[in-house]
């Protein structure tokens, strides 16, 4: 009996120091953590009773289509009364080469390059998702209905947008697009319509712009761009409306400027332009409006300078210029207003001279130049206003002196030159009206064409070269 007595009053002694100590030994520390959510992704969870299980919502810019992440390709969903399907890159494709158009979400692809190229179908993209896709080269390219308000898009994963928009009429604001992964824009806007403005857009990681405006109407300021990394500038204004301030860009990397401002209204001042890595300026100003002091060029790495300032009012000194490095001047000067002293030049690796002076102003002292490497003089000086003495050059490597001097006014001692190696003499002084030199003494035994070499020459009553082995 008492020892019945003594486990009933050990269980109830047990039971009131439980209760006596509930909570008062708890862990302070307890209390003061947060407790875990559930989802931390609250812009993407997963299906629950308040998203119903629908893989695709509406942005909060109240315009892109976006899915979720664990939604999957072929599922569908409705937003604001509209059913959506998710597509990839292979499906969206064959929903545009069908011409079976239904409401997309596009957040799955990653490519459209090329995509809507050539397109006959003026399709609502507006909503499409594009903040996945990587490549977008051509994407528009040709396509004559494209001007769909594109302005939300979040394009910041994109690195390649060569020619996007090329020969399409697309004209819309994208002025807010973050491009700072793109480094390809390689005639991204050439042929097109496209004139908005752009200058706040971030290219410092654009390596190449190859014919980026090239045949636009693009006309807006640009002068902000940082453009330290390009190394490509080719055509890059070419036949443009562009006629804007650059002269504050670095271009200390760019190595290829040919054609950058051919036939285009270009005159801005960038005499202060760091140009020296750049090889190759052949046609950089063809054409175009340019005529400013760009004197204190350093072109000392220029192999090419081959029709760079033909038909234009150019007239700027240059006869500091180290051309040392030129191998090609081919018209450079052909059909221009330039009249300016470059007798100091270096132009002893230059080896083609065609039509270097043909119809142009150039009257200046060239005497003393080094052409001994020189092959091909064809129309140097044809129909040019050029009458100035060059009897001391060595032309001993020419082979081709066809229509130098035609409808020239040159009259100049050039009867010790060393033609031996000429081959082609064809017109070479044809209808020059006032030439009238003793040239009996020239080796033209290798010429083995001479057709209207002196056609029309009414002056000429000195001696001639014994031009017997030629027709």
């Amino acid at each position: 009996m008492n020892h019945w007595i003594r486990i009933s009053m050990l269980v109830s002694t047990l039971l009131v120091f439980s209760c006596s100590n509930n909570g008062v030994n708890e862990d302070p520390s307890r209390f003061d953590s947060e407790p875990e959510p559930e989802n931390q992704e609250t812009n993407n969870p997963e299906p629950n009773d308040s998203n119903q299980g629908n893989p695709i919502y509406l942005d909060e810019n109240g315009v892109t289509i976006k899915s979720y992440d664990w939604g999957e390709v072929g599922d569908t969903g409705d937003v604001n009364g509209v059913t959506y399907t998710i597509v990839d890159e292979t499906s969206l494709r064959e929903m545009v080469e069908n011409g079976d158009y239904y409401p997309v979400c596009t957040t799955k692809v990653t490519n459209m390059s090329e995509l809507l190229r050539n397109l006959s179908n003026n399709l609502d993209i507006s909503s499409w998702d594009v903040s996945n896709v990587i490549e977008m080269s051509g994407m528009f390219s040709y396509n004559g209905y494209i001007n769909s308000d594109i302005t939300l898009w979040d394009v910041s994963g994109v690195t390649d947008m060569s020619l996007m928009f090329q020969g399409t009429n697309f004209d819309q604001d994208i002025s807010s697009w973050d491009v700072s992964n793109v480094a390809n824009m390689n005639g991204m806007f050439s042929f097109s319509s496209f004139n908005q403005p752009i200058d706040d857009w971030d290219v410092s990681g654009v390596i190449t712009m190859i014919g980026l405006f090239n045949y636009s109407n693009f006309n807006q300021p640009i002068g902000d761009w940082d453009v330290s990394g390009v190394v490509d500038m080719r055509q890059m204004f070419r036949n443009s409306n562009f006629n804007q301030d650059i002269s504050s860009w670095d271009v200390s990397g760019v190595i290829d400027m040919s054609e950058m401002f051919k036939d285009s209204p270009f005159n801005g001042e960038i005499g202060s332009w760091n140009v020296g890595l750049v090889t190759n300026m052949s046609e950089m100003f063809k054409g175009s409006g340019f005529n400013q002091d760009i004197s204190s060029w350093d072109v000392s790495s220029v192999n090419d300078m081959s029709q760079m300032f033909q038909v234009t009012i150019f007239n700027q000194p240059i006869g500091d210029w180290d051309v040392s490095s030129v191998t090609n001047m081919v018209e450079i000067f052909n059909q221009s207003s330039f009249d300016q002293p470059i007798g100091n030049w270096n132009v002893g690796n230059v080896t083609d001279m065609r039509e270097m002076f043909g119809d142009s102003n150039f009257n200046q002292p060239i005497g003393n130049w080094d052409v001994s490497n020189v092959t091909n003089m064809l129309g140097m000086f044809g129909f040019s206003s050029f009458d100035q003495p060059i009897g001391d050059w060595d032309v001993g490597n020419v082979t081709d002196m066809s229509t130098m001097f035609s409808n020239s006014v040159f009259n100049q001692d050039i009867s010790d030159w060393d033609v031996s190696n000429v081959t082609d003499m064809y017109g070479m002084f044809q209808d020059s009206s006032v030439f009238n030199q003793d040239l009996s003494g020239w080796n033209v035994q290798s010429v083995s064409n001479c057709t209207y070499f002196d056609s029309n020459t009414l002056q000429w009553e000195l001696p001639k070269p014994n031009l017997t082995n030629c027709w």
